[in-house]
Order: structure tokens, then sequence, then C-alpha cells
């Protein structure tokens, strides 16, 4: 049977260093790139497409493990990246590896940091989860150095119990209750505290996670049925990884499974009405501040929020539109500055951008403030250079200061690069960068200042950058 299954798939070559990847299996069935790199010295094959980088790149929280049982013949591992969206598991990345070392796990995440820069993505996870590997653990400490190591508990408790065996203690484990006790109590070392961790178990400084343990082998379970034998076929197994469930696929039957919790909404927006488990937080406070029901605008916040921002003399704002739902233009937020960190007070889903629907949320606030017997008078609000915004906090907040945020302004000023068709002289030209960043860093005088600034970087320019310092000037 094996032998029959074998003709469909290309014959290997006899040496390793001659391997060339037919064009079949370096696509997904949608026609991506689905083979990311192929080291010829290190024998590493990287698997994954555009999409599932950008995957990574989102998401906060990755997964990294390898099986060993379905590898073809002149591979060691199958090493996979997975995502976690929704609470769910996503493979993103394949790799086909020689070896379990420092220098292979480097060589697979500079493969696949090297393809977010192409892409224009950023690959800084928070936490990888992984097992306790000493190898991998300094690579990727290596090559993502701000994020957390997260140790798996299923590992760790396989590690205890291995050595139980190594050093023959299993009979003494079934039958001594002490013995089982005291080996308990060594697996409950994980969650402690890590200074309080004794050194012998120093590497589970990270903590543990069960669950996430459950959907990694759960993965692995489902591959290796589809893969029905152990060590396939080097096509074979590509074959398989190119069919297996993209997220792409599963996104759609996931949500909708996700959407049966919720009460289904009316056909029209105008009959929509909020039940009372999303009115109120978990603590039983109101959450729903105000409804209105001409401008179809939400605004949520509690009353201890609105005393939050009363009390804070500097605010955020700012708006979001990738998460939105149906009916709604964004989700406007207003935050305070409590003890140098962002805290958020107030979500608003508006159908609009405009100054009347920005007035209305904030005499909504206004109206709530005065019943709790507290003002909103803050000294200085941030956000973006939204004309509408800027015009309404003016109006309502007279006495407040107007202060723009500097991502938002550098975005701005590199949006205009690209509209100027400057991207490739920006990218190409030293005198071009530097007057830019120049430009960029007027947002650093004095505001009397500025403007001469950039009058002094626009008399030393030459013609191609000028109308970005003009637009610069006028904005």
């Amino acid at each position: 049977m094996y032998g029959h299954r074998a003709k469909r798939f290309p014959k290997l070559p006899s040496h390793r260093r001659d391997l060339q990847i037919p064009f079949p299996f370096r696509t997904t069935k949608a026609g991506d790139d689905f083979l990311l790199w192929q080291s010829a010295s290190r024998h590493i094959l990287v698997f994954a497409t555009g999409y599932n980088i950008r995957l990574l790149a989102a998401m906060q929280t990755w997964v990294m493990d390898g099986t060993f049982k379905i590898v073809p013949q002149w591979y060691q591992q199958l090493f996979t990246i997975h995502a976690i969206v929704a609470g769910k598991l996503v493979p993103a990345v394949y790799c086909l590896c020689t070896g379990k070392d420092i220098a292979t796990y480097g060589f697979i995440f500079q493969a696949l940091i090297d393809k977010a820069a192409v892409l224009e993505v950023d690959l800084n996870p928070d936490t990888i989860i992984c097992d306790f590997e000493t190898a991998l653990i300094p690579a990727i400490r290596g090559y993502f150095p701000n994020m957390r190591v997260q140790g798996c508990y299923f590992y760790f408790y396989q590690a205890v119990h291995r050595k139980v065996g190594e050093l023959g203690l299993k009979t003494r484990y079934r039958q001594h209750e002490e013995t089982r006790r005291k080996i308990r109590m060594l697996l409950a070392t994980a969650f402690l505290p890590v200074p309080q961790v004794d050194t012998v178990v120093s590497l589970l400084e990270a903590g543990t996670t069960e669950p996430i343990t459950t959907w990694m082998e759960g993965w692995h379970n489902q591959l290796n049925r589809k893969a029905a034998k152990g060590h396939n076929g080097f096509h074979e197994l590509l074959e398989l990884l190119i069919a297996f469930p993209p997220f792409k696929r599963v996104k759609s039957a996931m949500y909708g499974h996700r959407a049966k919790r919720f009460p289904k909404l009316p056909s029209h927006r105008r009959d929509l009405q909020i039940p009372f488990p999303f009115r109120t937080t978990k603590a039983g406070d109101d959450f729903l501040l105000w409804q209105s029901a001409s401008r179809h605008i939400l605004v949520f916040a509690t009353g201890y929020n609105i005393r939050l921002l009363a009390a804070m003399q500097t605010w955020v704002m700012d708006g979001t539109f990738k998460i939105v739902p149906q009916w709604y233009q964004q989700l406007f937020t207003i935050h305070a500055i409590v003890a140098g960190k962002l805290v958020p007070a107030v979500y608003c889903l508006c159908t609009g951008k405009d100054i009347a629907t920005y007035g209305f949320i904030f005499q909504a606030l206004i109206d709530k403030a005065a019943v709790l017997e507290v003002d909103l008078n803050p000294d200085t609000i941030i956000c973006d250079f939204e004309t509408a915004l800027i015009s309404a906090i003016r109006g309502y907040f007279p006495n407040m200061r107007v202060q723009g945020c500097y991502f938002y302004f550098y975005q701005a000023v590199h949006r205009k690069v690209g509209e100027l068709g400057l991207k490739t002289r920006y990218r190409q030209h030293e005198e071009t960068r530097r007057k830019i960043r120049m430009l960029l860093a007027t947002a650093f005088l004095p505001v009397p200042h500025v403007n001469t600034g950039v009058s002094l970087l626009e008399a030393g320019h030459t013609a191609p950058p000028q109308p970005s310092l003009s637009y610069t000037k006028i904005n």
C-alpha cells in the first residue's frame, strides 16, 4: 500500500544536498508561496505563507514545539510555531530540521525576521510557550529579547516522571504514598513564585501552562492521525502540511461557533436593544452610560471611571477601526494616565468622526460627571491630528491644552512621503532621510519656533522633498 502511495510523489535524490523541491510542493493550493527558506548548508526547510507571518506579527502569544514521529528520512524533527488566536492553537510555521541546537533555531528565527521585514511587519510576541529544551530557550532569548519564555507544565511533568523511571523508582512511586507525595510536591514547585523555586528546578522560572499543553498535544495527535504512519516520505509530508487547514479556512467556522454564545442582532440598527448582561460589569456596576437613538452612538463607562477621569490631569483619546462590529465606523476610547500607565476609562461605538459625534460623547460625560458631583477639567488631552476631534475638544474643554501625539505625526509625515512618491528616494539617499528626520524633530521645538524651523529646512532643501515640508507647514 505504501509503495503504491509513494508512486504519486517525485523520487528523492541519493543525497540530501541534491534535494530540489518541485513547484507543487513549494506553494499552497491557493497559489501562495509556502517554502519560505531553504538552507543548503544546514539542511533546514522553513515553510510558511506571508499570511501566516502576518498572523504571528499580530498575535501576542506563540507556542513552539517539535515532533519526531512523522519526520521523513534525512531529518530529525518537524519543528512548528503556532499562534494563539481567539483561544485556539493555529499552526503558522513548519520547519524540517536535521538538528536541535541553538544554531538551527537561530537560522529559523532569522528567516522569519527577514520575511517579516519584507512584509513590513514586526515579530515581537509578549510570550513564547515551549518545552524546557536548553538549546531552544537561549535561541528564543537571543532573537526575541523583549518577550517572556513560559514553560509548559506537561513537559515538566513528563521530565520528572521520566527521571523517576531512570532512577528505578517506578515501583516505589506506585506502592509508597510518601514517595508519591514527595514527587507531587516536586511537581507543585512549578506554581511557586520564581524567587522561591529551588535552584534544581530553576528552569521553571517562567511558570506553567497546562491548557496550552492540551491544545499542543491535540494538534500533534491530529497531525499524526492524518499522517497515518511514522516517518512519512518527504513529499508525502509536504503534501500533508500544505493540505492542513490554514487559519483562513477554519476562521469562519471558529467565529461562527463563538457567535452562538451571543444574542442575535436585529435587522436594523434602530431596533438594537442591549441585553442587561451587556449593560453592566461583572461587579454589577452600570456600564452603558449613554445611548443615542438619533446619532447611533453608544458610550460605555462606569461611575468609577468618570471619577477617575475627573481626578487625572492628562487624558489620551484615540480611535480604532479594525475590531469594530457592523453598523459602526470606529471604537473611540478615552484613557487616563495613572502613575505613568494608560488606563482605559470610556469606550464609544460611533457611526461617524465629525464634530457633532464627539460633541455628543463629551456632553454625555459632562452630564454624568454632574450627577456624580465631579468636574471634568483635564490640563492636557493627547490625541492624533484629527481636526474634528480637536475642534470638539476645544469647544467642550476650553481651558485645557491639546497635545499632538508624536506617533501620529510620524505616521502622517511618512504617509505623505509615500503619497509624494519619495519612498525609494528616502530609502536610497542619506540626505533625504536626514532632512525628513530633521522635519520630524521639529515636533520637539517650542511651538512659536516650529514654523521658523520648517522654513529653515525648506530654504536649504532640494526640490523633491519640498512638498512634504509645505504639507507640514499647512497642517
